[in-house]
């Protein structure tokens, strides 16, 4: 299995990645073991796609690199196949506060999004 997700950072950039271990990944991302998002925290998680395997997860992250739109992106998030939902618990227990609040998103077509932070 394969996963493209994407991260919202406080500079308000977008990271776009993929992985074969979204638990893992997120972990690496939480623990400062990604060079861009190091500097780059609190994360939120905005966007998780599940594939049937990495190679298609790939290929869909360098899709949406290749878009030159903030907005293209922006509009993706906001789409049905986001799962983002499901993985609200992968940061650790002692986020849990943090973890699963349910917010408005502003210009994602108004879909409720779980803003997860990973510090």
């Amino acid at each position: 299995m394969g996963y493209c997700y994407v991260l919202s950072c406080i500079n308000g950039s977008y990271y776009v990645g993929s992985t074969r271990n979204i638990y893992d990944r997120l972990g690496n991302h939480r623990n400062g073991q990604v060079k861009y998002t190091k500097n780059n925290r609190p994360l939120k998680l905005i966007f998780v796609k599940e594939f049937a395997s990495y190679n298609l997860a790939y290929k869909f992250e360098m899709k949406v690199k290749s878009w030159k739109k903030r907005s293209s992106i922006e509009k993706m998030i906001g789409k049905s196949d986001n799962v983002c939902l499901k993985y609200c618990g992968i940061v650790s227990a002692k986020h849990s506060d943090e973890i699963a609040q349910l917010v408005g998103h502003s210009g994602v077509n108004r879909n409720k999004l779980l803003k997860l932070k990973i510090n």
